[in-house]
């Protein structure tokens, strides 16, 4: 299977690390579209804590109707999600039949700061590749459902 479609799923705000991986990709000559989860963070404080603890609002169900919508149309040859707690693991079957998915994730989902982390432990399963920056993470990803799972070097483009 040969890439040449990716939709990235992350946050693109301009000090963010994900922007700069989804720029990177786009300098490697693949095609991207973007999702940016930013868009579907609510506004106020009890609503934006609330989605974000406990992975509930219309915020979660907004962006995983727009990402399924957004892989109907494109048909991408894969998404690229960067650090996915707001993607339910529906989402992800209901696409496995016209896409695969990586995830990546610069974070410790299974470190002492976990709250927000209950809907990508759902959905780890379901993703083809992890990509984890911790030696530790690698066997706590598989032991939690991942199949393929590699830890990356921490880098930096410019």
């Amino acid at each position: 299977m040969r890439i040449r479609k990716i939709l990235y799923v992350g946050s693109l705000k301009h000090s963010d690390t994900s922007q700069h991986r989804m720029l990177a990709l786009k300098k490697l000559g693949y095609e991207v579209f973007t999702l940016d989860i930013n868009e579907f963070i609510p506004s106020g404080r009890l609503r934006q804590y609330v989605q974000h603890r406990y992975g509930i609002g219309k915020g979660i169900a907004d962006l995983n109707r727009a990402c399924f919508k957004q892989i109907e149309e494109l048909r991408p040859d894969l998404v690229w999600v960067d650090k996915g707690t707001m993607l339910k693991k529906d989402t992800l079957i209901r696409s496995k039949t016209i896409t695969k998915f990586v995830h990546i994730n610069p974070d410790d989902p299974f470190g002492l700061h976990r709250a927000g982390r209950r809907l990508f432990l759902q959905a780890l399963p379901y993703y083809d590749v992890h990509f984890v920056s911790r030696p530790q993470n690698v066997a706590e990803y598989r032991l939690a459902g991942a199949r393929n799972v590699f830890e990356y070097d921490r880098s930096f483009s410019v």
